[in-house]
């Protein structure tokens, strides 16, 4: 790695209305998803700031943007020194999400079923987490087919 070369960060606080949404920013949120980000907003408050370029263009955090729109006017966001390329932009907000590392199963079991539930965890993964299968029962269907016919 040339450190020499390498982008420095920095925080500042913006207003949230100044703030650009990528167009490019694959992620998004299913209403159950937001419901548990603005759960850990109003209880947490911020704590993770949003990444920028020097254009306000979010580069990473549109979630958190989308949701803290609700309590806040300005917040915290993280700035490079420089401005960095469309390129450069895009493969930062793949790695925001994707290089994130992953989940050990047994320490997630230990913090109890409760507390995942609570911070969004569904029922599939709860039963990954758990290494539960369902049961036999549940996975034979013995209903009969439907039977279409044109009329």
């Amino acid at each position: 790695m040339d450190v020499k070369n390498k982008i420095q960060w920095s925080e500042e606080a913006r207003q949230l209305k100044d703030l650009i949404p990528a167009d490019y920013n694959p992620r998004s949120l299913t209403p159950q998803e937001a419901a548990d980000l603005r759960n850990s907003l109003e209880k947490f408050g911020y704590v993770d700031p949003i990444v920028i370029n020097r254009n306000n263009k979010i580069i990473g955090g549109h979630q958190r943007y989308y949701i803290m729109k609700e309590f806040y006017q300005v917040a915290m966001v993280r700035v490079p020194d420089r401005m960095l390329d469309e390129e450069e932009e895009r493969e930062l907000n793949l790695r925001l999400n994707k290089n994130t590392g992953h989940f050990d199963f047994d320490k997630l079991a230990a913090m109890g079923e409760e507390m995942l539930i609570d911070v969004g965890f569904s029922a599939k993964d709860l039963d990954d987490i758990f290494q539960l299968e369902p049961a036999e029962d549940v996975l034979k269907d013995d209903t009969p087919p439907i039977k279409i016919t044109p009329s």
